[in-house]
């Protein structure tokens, strides 16, 4: 199992700025995050070259679609995504097994289903120390609004970063900001080996999560690093 070295480098270092940006209050001109949110979400790899938004959802083909689900707590540093049908396209040598990442107590796990390959584990630890974006993570990790794109009939602004040999990272947000946080539309970025993941974000609710969606399985318990990335 190899990791996107380009992904990791992107997570890490924005990561980093959250950690020590946690202080910071959001400026009006920057969209954040409530600090507790559920949301359902719609995941789409295309092996196209054509760079993300695409307006309306039109996907260039060939493209395979997935769904999942993001638990977030701020208050506790706590994060668990949920990919039901294909796990996040940043592994080198495929995703088409189903996976979690938990993020508690500074640690990131991956955690898989008895569908994953033979040489993936069934949890590793996939960042240690490793902590889910601040709210403010747009403000603090240097993130340009520069693209704007529609989606479910409603205009999305893109807050893009820049990574050379990479490309783009596009983060959107519906324009319903309030004091309380924005509507997150919609998130790309460069898969492994090639072409786009795409993520659109559907029945987001800004409210606790239950308890139980931070819970980490007895398969992590002696849990080592996931194998070596390349």
């Amino acid at each position: 199992m190899k990791l996107s070295t380009i992904y990791l480098l992107l997570v890490f270092c924005c990561s980093v700025t959250f950690i020590y940006s946690l202080d910071d209050s959001s400026s009006d001109a920057f969209p954040f995050w409530p600090t507790q949110w559920v949301t359902d979400w719609t995941i789409i790899y295309t092996s196209s070259d054509q760079e993300p938004p695409f307006s309306n959802n039109n996907i260039p083909p060939p493209f395979k679609g997935g769904s999942g689900r993001t638990y977030y707590d701020w208050s506790n540093q706590a994060m668990h995504e949920v990919y039901n049908d294909f796990c996040v396209p940043i592994f080198s040598n495929g995703s088409d097994w189903t996976c979690d990442f938990i993020n508690v107590k500074g640690v990131s796990y991956l955690v898989t289903h008895d569908d994953r390959p033979a040489d993936v584990p069934p949890c590793c630890i996939f960042g240690d120390p490793w902590y889910p974006p601040a709210p403010n993570f747009i403000q603090t990790c240097g993130a340009v609004q520069n693209v704007t794109s529609s989606l479910n009939g409603q205009q999305v602004d893109y807050w893009t970063i820049y990574l050379p040999d990479s490309g783009s990272f596009g983060y959107g947000f519906y324009a319903n900001g309030t004091s309380n946080g924005w509507t997150p539309a919609s998130f790309y970025f460069a898969a492994a080996p090639s072409g786009w993941t795409i993520q659109n974000f559907e029945n987001f609710q800004p409210t606790t999560p239950p308890a139980n969606a931070f819970q980490v399985p007895d398969s992590c318990i002696n849990a080592s690093p996931c194998p070596p990335q390349g």
